[in-house]
């Protein structure tokens, strides 16, 4: 469990994400933020405590690739805040490649991001600008 935990301290320390949950595991294995359990946290604390978990898995596996569905469920600047971690974790080393998937309206725009995105619009898929 050291390797984990050791990565999950490395993660949290990101200032991108000074008010996200920070996960931390017990001896029996169970999972907590902010002193609850993972189920007692809203879902978007669930989501964010979980890429965090997702990062360090990653890490300490060396597979360096997440996936995660379901990002909507995080406001538009906690988005801006996973997009700044994930980035953080690919120049950091952490991760090679990140696929995020949400549901939104439009193609976002990701100019100030070192990010593509794929957009899917009945079923066709095309690069968003």
């Amino acid at each position: 469990m050291l390797p984990f935990r050791s990565a999950l301290r490395a993660i949290v320390a990101d200032e991108t994400i000074a008010e996200w949950p920070h996960p931390e595991i017990a001896d029996d294995g169970g999972l907590s933020a902010w002193g609850r359990p993972l189920s007692m946290l809203s879902e978007s604390e669930k989501y964010r405590a979980n890429v965090i978990l997702a990062l360090a898995l990653a890490k300490v596996s060396d597979t360096r690739f997440i996936a995660m569905d379901g990002a909507d469920v995080l406001s538009i600047g906690r988005r801006s805040e996973l997009i700044g971690l994930l980035a953080n974790a690919v120049d950091a080393g952490d991760i090679l490649q990140a696929w995020v998937f949400l549901t939104l309206k439009a193609p976002p725009n990701l100019a100030d991001f070192p990010a593509e995105a794929h957009w899917i619009d009945n079923g066709a898929e095309r690069m968003a600008a």
